[in-house]
């Protein structure tokens, strides 16, 4: 997603990220797409950035990932 300007899949990350914005709305107690929006890009630009960074050690990549995961959804909804 973060290198595909320029092939097919240049939209794809697009379209990855509005089909995750209208998850979370779903989830959320007042829906505002526009945050959901933003959450969405947010947590997406990071779990690109944790893979990135250790691209060579899958399990530090899903520690770093959960625990991230946990730490923004923990109060999520609130």
């Amino acid at each position: 997603m973060s290198r595909s300007k320029g092939s097919k899949y240049e939209k794809s990350g697009e379209t990855f990220i509005e089909f995750t914005a209208q998850s979370i709305d779903k989830t959320r107690k007042v829906p505002n797409i526009e945050l959901s929006r933003i959450i969405a890009r947010t947590v997406i630009n990071a779990e690109i950035d944790i893979i990135e960074k250790y691209i060579d050690d899958e399990a530090k990549i899903k520690e770093i990932s959960l625990e991230f995961l946990n730490t923004i959804f923990s109060s999520y909804g609130a």
